[in-house]
């Protein structure tokens, strides 16, 4: 019934005391071409959109992977463990950057999934037009009048584009609850990574050194602490 609103609304917009059939078409189709409009440009600019989203929270990410290393490595008590790490910090901040991105790939916005479906919601838009331009057309050359032949035949048209709008507005839930799923996804897997870093970098890195350090007494503890301190500004 959600469309019926959308055709009292129509008809809101114009004076009530001199609208016509005519009136009632026009602004119909303006309605229908804004619609289809409208869908093109979230098309158009949704990818560029969540491409920016998403680079924002993988800098703020990497930072916290960043600002956890550093804190850690402040922190450590032992003088060879510190400068072992130190001196592989490039390596293990790769390894970081690794763990994160791969919460990124895991979790890719799933909005590209209805591209298919915006490309057919257009298709149909263009497809009332091409109805709207015939109807008009057929009603210019209707021996009722042009008058006549509307107010029997617009009424039909307002639905259908009610109808459109219904979809059009669907299909923008349906992509936005998508999009929202995969950004909650992925801060989930990056506060359990970030959480447990060091650990996913000890399961990864292959050198003995980092390894030993990352398990010697005292720095589960001693990475917890910093995990926790830093990954606050981010989560």
């Amino acid at each position: 019934m959600k469309y019926f609103a959308v055709i009292i609304a129509i008809l809101a917009l114009l004076p009530q005391d001199e609208a016509t059939s005519i009136d009632d078409f026009n602004t119909t189709v303006s309605a229908l071409s804004e619609i289809k409009l409208s869908l093109e440009l979230y098309k158009k600019n949704i990818p560029e959109e969540e491409s920016l989203r998403l680079a924002a929270v993988m800098n703020a990410a990497q930072q916290t992977g960043i600002d956890v290393l550093i804190a850690a490595i402040d922190n450590w008590e032992d003088k060879q463990c510190k400068e072992i790490l130190l001196k592989k910090a490039k390596v293990i901040m790769k390894m970081i950057n690794e763990v994160l991105t791969k919460c990124f790939e895991e979790n890719e916005p799933r909005w590209v999934t209805y591209a298919y479906q915006i490309n057919q919601l257009i298709t149909v838009g263009k497809d009332v037009e091409a109805k709207a331009d015939f109807l008009k057309d057929y009603c210019s050359n209707s021996t009722d009048g042009l008058e006549t032949c509307l107010n029997e035949n617009v009424l039909f048209l307002m639905r259908m584009v009610a109808a459109y709008q219904k979809l059009a507005g669907e299909v923008r839930i349906k992509v936005q609850a998508d999009v929202g799923m995969g950004f909650m996804l992925t801060g989930a897997c990056l506060q359990r990574v970030t959480e447990d870093i060091f650990t996913e970098i000890r399961n990864r890195i292959d050198d003995n050194e980092v390894v030993e350090c990352l398990t010697a007494t005292g720095a589960p503890q001693l990475i917890e602490s910093a995990s926790l301190m830093k990954r606050s500004s981010f989560f």
